[in-house]
């Protein structure tokens, strides 16, 4: 149970109407996702970059965008959250 999630949700419920909030495998989860040609942001930010060397996370992220990508409709942003420094 994510407890942080609950405390949110309690006093916000007006901001969440349009929100699904989803925890569990991501590449099991995004494969399995119902209705992604509904998703607007696609928000990816599941694994840490360790180092610029570092191959486990790029390979996950590439994982995850290929279990879901083909079924995303035109448009929706898709954004990663690691990255090799500051300037990129």
């Amino acid at each position: 149970m994510n407890v942080q999630y609950l405390l949110y949700k309690n006093h916000n419920d007006h901001l969440l109407k349009n929100i699904d909030i989803v925890e569990c495998d991501s590449v099991i989860g995004l494969r399995a996702f119902k209705d992604p040609q509904n998703i607007d942001l696609l928000y990816l930010d599941s694994f840490d970059l360790e180092d610029e060397r570092d191959i486990a996370s790029p390979t996950h992220h590439l994982a995850e965008l290929a279990s879901i990508y083909t079924k995303l409709r035109s448009g929706c942003l898709i954004a990663i959250d690691d990255c090799e420094n500051q300037a990129h």
